[in-house]
């Protein structure tokens, strides 16, 4: 693997074909399957503080909008997948 760094962003070179990538993409899947980090991590929204209860037992304030708004699909406590609780 080969990475440059170009202005503000990073160039990575996976060194191999799309089949290649999609294997380990799939390895690496199926892994986490089996590790159990394929569960979800739940959000709730509380509205009368303004802050998201993560299902990790964390609090979390984005500046603006919901995780989702803010392009977030992992929990930056556990790693899980984050899975927005409607309540």
């Amino acid at each position: 693997m080969k990475i440059e760094r170009r202005g503000d962003f990073m160039d990575i070179d996976i060194g191999g074909n799309i089949e290649h990538v999609l294997k380990r993409a799939e390895t690496l899947q199926l892994a986490k399957g089996i590790i159990g980090l394929s569960k979800a991590c739940s959000w709730e929204y509380q509205a009368y503080d303004d802050y998201w209860v993560t299902g990790c037992d964390n609090a979390f304030v984005p500046n603006d909008g919901t995780p989702k708004d803010n392009g977030m699909i992992f929990c930056p406590y556990c790693g899980q997948r984050i899975e927005v609780v409607e309540g």
